[in-house]
């Protein structure tokens, strides 16, 4: 009995530190002051063509530790895998990058779920069984969400000054 209740303390002390974690590990509070609450959508801008823009991105996405799943260079986007981007979170990113007006846009939005430990704790804590649904990051919906979006946003300020958020 005692091993199974040092189990249950351990879990839950992982589950509250990945809980209490704050989107700082990611972006400057005063960066992240400036994010409209709701947004799904990181933008960034560049002036320069969509090809060289395209190219410069997935450079960054695969130094970043990212695996494509999908990408088309013709109508511009690029899918990644999963990856763990800490606190038990995985994400996986879309990017699609366009010509507006004079400047190239690239368009990121972030999709996350629960890591396999995460989700096992959870199992254990609660007794029951989960899955892994995937959601679409949104600023300031809390936890996980927030530290999905936050990873786009550090990733996309790597690339650009000119940011904004839909």
């Amino acid at each position: 009995m005692l091993p199974s209740i040092k189990l249950k303390f351990f879990i839950i002390t992982i589950c509250i530190t990945t809980i209490s974690c704050t989107v700082q590990d990611y972006i400057p509070q005063s960066d992240a002051e400036s994010i409209r609450r709701g947004s799904t959508v990181v933008c960034g801008w560049r002036n320069e063509e969509p090809e060289v823009i395209f190219n410069q991105f997935l450079d960054l996405i695969l130094t970043r530790g990212y695996r494509v799943s999908t990408i088309d260079r013709e109508i511009m986007i690029i899918n990644t895998d999963e990856k763990n981007i800490g606190h038990e979170t995985i994400a996986r990113l879309n990017v699609h990058i366009k010509r507006h007006k004079q400047q190239t846009q690239i368009i990121v939005s972030t999709d996350w779920a629960p890591s396999a430990a995460a989700q096992y704790a959870y199992s254990v804590i609660s007794g029951g069984s989960t899955s892994s649904h995937w959601t679409t990051a949104k600023w300031r919906d809390g936890g996980r969400h927030d530290l999905a979006f936050a990873n786009t946003v550090k990733l996309m300020q790597q690339f650009t000054d000119l940011i904004s958020y839909w």
